[in-house]
């Protein structure tokens, strides 16, 4: 599943689950941690702080923590109320795509991007706008960072083409995933805004999407990354559940699985995370929506 929160931007990449293909995999099951250096090289295994305690499935009251934070959309993500009697509107004029802040008691609008740009999500703090801006055919799909109160924007790793993104509660963080433009690998970086600096989380030649989810501390980001992938037409295999620390940076396997295909996490509340699960050998399955219970 994905909620409102998670900002998809063109036809999406499939999700690990409609990428798979038949195989049949023996992992060895342990936790652990790695540390992501540039280009993707990882450093030896680290103990793991995250365990799991158990694992459930889905009750009916379940809900995503996400659906509980500021200025989400309701009815519609063209049209995103926000702080101050202001909302923020996504339109095409003339086809071109632009994000403005509509104040909603004057009706007065601000062209703030400047430029063609969609799918807008304001931070849960309200200070900031993100959204997906098109500077042509050598840089599409790049997300942007707008301070609505300086109107200063930050690009927010410019390697990447977007598909995703999501704010950190605290809007102190922001997490991208999207295709290298120079690789066509799939990479997952998280900006941060206090400090002004960009950590490259995860990367991988595998087709599909990671899917994001922040814990509501915004101390953890979950997402699901392949443990298995088709040597031909690199369709993914098998995928695990992983979290990294925003103290550590070093991501996380919350477990091995040996024939489960992992995606669209949702964390619950800071200790429990909703993970969709379907057989490998059965990749378009509807699957099953498991609860990881965790201790931090």
């Amino acid at each position: 599943m994905r909620t409102d929160r998670s900002h998809s931007t063109r036809t999406p990449r499939p999700s690990w689950t409609q990428r798979a293909s038949f195989l049949l995999l023996a992992l060895t099951v342990c936790t652990e941690t790695r540390e992501v250096l540039a280009g993707g090289a990882q450093v030896k295994p680290h103990p793991c702080p995250v365990t799991v305690v158990a694992v459930r499935d889905k009750r009916q009251l379940d809900e995503p923590a996400a659906f509980q934070l500021p200025y989400r959309a309701n009815t519609s993500p063209n049209a995103i109320p926000g702080p101050d009697s202001l909302r923020l509107i996504a339109e095409a004029p003339e086809g071109h795509p632009r994000v403005y802040i509509e104040d909603m008691r004057s009706g007065k609008r601000d062209d703030i991007v400047g430029t063609w740009a969609g799918v807008p999500a304001w931070s849960p703090d309200g200070r900031y706008i993100a959204c997906v801006v098109y500077e042509g055919q050598q840089q599409p799909y790049q997300l942007a960072v707008i301070d609505r109160h300086t109107r200063r924007r930050i690009d927010i790793d410019p390697r990447l083409a977007v598909d995703e993104y999501r704010w950190s509660p605290d809007s102190r963080w922001i997490a991208v995933e999207g295709v290298e433009r120079a690789t066509n690998h799939v990479g997952l970086s998280v900006y941060d805004l206090a400090r002004g600096r960009l950590r490259r989380v995860s990367t991988t030649h595998a087709f599909g999407s990671y899917g994001l989810s922040w814990s509501p501390d915004s101390k953890l980001l979950a997402f699901t990354e392949p443990s298995a992938v088709d040597q031909d037409d690199e369709a993914v295999l098998a995928a695990d559940l992983w979290v990294v620390s925003t103290a550590s940076w070093l991501p996380c396997r919350v477990r091995a699985t040996q024939d489960e295909i992992e995606s669209h996490p949702e964390w619950l509340s800071s200790t429990a995370v909703l993970v969709k699960s379907v057989p490998s050998r059965s990749p378009r399955a509807s699957g099953r929506e498991l609860v990881f219970e965790l201790r931090r």
